[in-house]
């Protein structure tokens, strides 16, 4: 595929504008989606398996780490089904759950979609580590990095979509890719997300650094990365 890979366009740019970041991040959701429907969770996504074209169209590359979701056959059930209990992806994009070795679904890759984004936007990975292990027990017991920090400016909008992806429980994420392509689609007409609601009134949506929803599980108990 013609073009330059998403991580060289940040090495040499730097943090992407807001729209810019939102539409390459509603493309990869619209990979995610195809690939849902063939049955396919890609496990990898990061900046280096997307490229973007000259014309500006983002493409979700590397399947190496694909597994199939809903197999009907058994014997391609029980292979799937070995596969996504693994530790396997990147860690520095890795969703709590696959990180615990736990069954995983499309909200995994939306996950790593939100960890992507967050690069985009910030022009970092969310957790920094002395190696891999550390870094995916930053993803399972430590909050998200709050990207206000690093860009002060951008929309409510905005951070209500990247909060919603990357969302530690994965019952608070975006349920599959269409619902964060079509709040993806809003925000980029200048409509708020529909999916991506607002905190509750006198809560903060913020989670206080270092907490977690539940005790911390070993890393990669059943595979590695």
């Amino acid at each position: 595929v013609e073009g330059k890979t998403l991580r060289r366009i940040i090495e040499e740019r730097g943090l992407l504008p807001e729209n810019e970041a939102l539409e390459i991040a509603k493309q990869i959701a619209k990979g995610l989606e195809h690939a849902l429907a063939k049955k396919i969770l890609h496990r990898d996504v990061k900046p280096e398996n997307v490229i973007v074209t000259p014309q500006g169209l983002a493409k979700l590359l590397d399947m190496g780490l694909a597994c199939v979701a809903g197999a009907q056959e058994e014997g391609e059930a029980a292979e799937s089904d070995v596969k996504k209990r693994m530790a396997a992806g990147t860690p520095h994009y890795i969703a709590p759950e696959a990180a615990r070795g736990e069954d995983i679904d499309t909200r995994a890759d939306l996950y790593s979609l939100g960890c992507t984004l967050y690069q985009m936007l910030a022009g970092t990975t969310p957790y920094q580590g002395n190696n891999g292990r550390a870094i995916m027990a930053l993803h399972v017991a430590e909050a998200f990095p709050d990207i206000r920090e690093k860009r002060p400016k951008l929309s409510e909008h905005a951070v209500r979509i990247l909060e919603k992806l990357t969302a530690k429980d994965r019952e608070k994420r975006y349920a599959n890719p269409e619902q964060a392509i079509e709040d993806l689609d809003a925000v980029l007409r200048g409509a708020a997300p529909k999916h991506a609601a607002p905190p509750a009134e006198g809560k903060s949506a913020k989670v206080k650094a270092g907490s977690t929803t539940g005790p911390r599980a070993p890393i990669g108990e059943r595979g590695t990365t």
